[in-house]
């Protein structure tokens, strides 16, 4: 995970890496009483964050160790010598989470909500991959975004560890809603192609004379323009105003360039800071089966 996005799980639940609690009233011997503790569920939904990140895990696990995770509810009472422990358990945990937040934090810089991340694939190995893979993904963005209609730029503004990121800032946010837009497309694209792939496969593991095979390959060419040309033609009628030939070629050739950047290896994703919205219009590189066509009547095919 790159550094900006563990900066953003820490921002997001370091905040709840509390527990409230009320002191009970004291015993007949004079002892303190047990204390209530509120809130529970709340702290063990920013623990398992953090510990899915792999965040705090050395503070994180003397708390998973106490009474708080042998129940369900969201509050216990606690008697007052453990819930001490318990307390200063949590509070060991948010501190070095805030010292480790403020570290991260300084390490990078604010990432404006009209840009992308890209993760480089990692069969990039030397220049000439570098240099392949770059030219590639500036003929996919430029030719699209850099129109008076999209007011888009391309620029990397960062990089980052952790494989490797660019950070590429686009100008507009229409120019990050046609990104998207275009990315989708291409997860849709790459999809048909291994779903076309496998029936290949499955084909020739039946002992079918290879023509067939050459058939369905060829049916599958077919299709995958097909849909390239009704996805480019989509984009173009949600993005611009006027339709143009050159441009709707522009589309599908920036299409076509991001499915084979994305058969590589190659992630894409909005700004953390982009509205949910904008990122919904992503795809998640994670979850190919719930990638569908935006148009209906292809999704139905």
């Amino acid at each position: 995970m790159r550094t900006s996005q563990l900066v953003n799980v820490l921002s997001q639940n370091i905040k709840n890496i509390k527990i409230e609690k009320t002191a009970g009233s004291p015993l007949t011997n004079g002892q303190p009483g047990p204390v209530l503790f509120k809130g529970i569920n709340s702290l063990k939904y920013a623990i398992h964050q953090l510990e899915s990140a792999g965040l705090l895990v050395d503070q994180i696990d003397p708390i998973k160790n106490t009474i708080l995770y042998q129940t369900g509810a969201d509050s216990i009472s606690v008697n007052y010598s453990e819930s001490s422990d318990i307390s200063n358990r949590i509070r060991s945990a948010s501190l070095i989470g805030e010292l480790l937040l403020d570290a991260l934090s300084s390490t990078i810089k604010d990432q404006p909500s009209d840009s992308i991340n890209v993760r480089l694939p990692d069969s990039i190995k030397d220049f000439h991959d570098l240099e392949k893979f770059s030219h590639d993904l500036h003929i996919a963005l430029s030719q699209t975004v850099i129109e008076d209609e999209i007011g888009g730029k391309v620029e990397i503004t960062g990089v980052e560890n952790g494989s490797i990121w660019l950070q590429i800032f686009l100008g507009s946010s229409a120019a990050v809603l046609l990104v998207g837009s275009l990315v989708w497309a291409a997860m849709v694209i790459y999809k048909k192609k291994q779903e076309g792939d496998l029936l290949a496969q499955q084909v020739r593991g039946l002992g079918i004379r290879n023509t067939a095979v050459e058939e369905i390959q060829q049916a599958q060419q077919a299709l995958l323009k097909e849909v390239i040309d009704a996805e480019a033609n989509h984009i173009n009628e949600e993005n611009y105003d006027i339709k143009n030939p050159e441009r709707v070629e522009r589309l599908k050739h920036s299409i076509e360039l991001f499915s084979k950047l994305i058969e590589k290896g190659t992630e894409i994703y909005p700004s953390l800071a982009a509205p949910e919205n904008v990122s919904n219009l992503f795809p998640n590189i994670n979850n190919l089966t719930g990638v569908v066509s935006k148009i209906k009547q292809i999704g139905n095919q």
